[in-house]
């Protein structure tokens, strides 16, 4: 029917991707919110990695992440923790990553490019944990942030950078003058 056809998940989410395919699994440092004034709480996280990640951050850039190993789609989705070594875990009690079978696909997909195969991929050889990174928390990772607007986070613009030309709208000095032209034009 056409409700079901509607309702059905959107493009890209079937990935296809085969069990056996390489991915990377990384821990990262990540943070969630546990009190209505934002007192935060260390959370490990286990999530697939991409292989643009895997660059960059071999390249020396900050990240959460504390540890990687190099592993396929099928041991992830397994969700077993005691099929990977326990030096993955950097001493942390870890969780899986949300949405886990769609993040995995995506990621193991980014592995099947040509440079990722041929080259990213030596960087985190299957089975190797790799622990040698630039790891901050400066720019924390909160899991369950809610980002509320309010009308006070709106700044008024300064008027002598208004690229607008919106001068004299302050006070409704325009405000009429702008009706008066456009009342002209009906009036033609």
């Amino acid at each position: 029917t056409e409700t079901a056809r509607a309702c059905a998940p959107m493009h890209g989410e079937d990935l296809s991707v085969p069990g056996d395919a390489f991915v990377t699994l990384g821990v990262a440092h990540c943070f969630e919110q546990v009190s209505a004034e934002g007192k935060l709480k260390d959370v490990w996280v286990l999530e697939p990695v991409s292989a643009s990640t895997v660059e960059v951050v071999d390249n020396g850039a900050s990240t959460s992440y504390e540890a990687f190993i190099g592993t396929t789609v099928g041991q992830i989705l397994a969700k077993d923790t005691s099929a990977f070594p326990t030096e993955l875990y950097c001493g942390h009690e870890v969780q899986w990553a949300d949405e886990l079978e769609f993040r995995t696909g995506c990621a193991a997909r980014t592995w099947m490019r040509d440079h990722a195969r041929d080259v990213v991929r030596n960087l985190v050889p299957l089975g190797e944990v790799r622990t040698d990174f630039n790891t901050s928390t400066e720019h924390k990772r909160i899991l369950n942030f809610v980002n509320e607007v309010k009308d006070s986070d709106n700044i008024k613009q300064d008027m002598s950078i208004d690229v607008y030309g919106r001068e004299g709208e302050e006070d409704g000095e325009s405000a009429g003058g702008a009706e008066d032209e456009i009342a002209k034009l009906y009036n033609v």
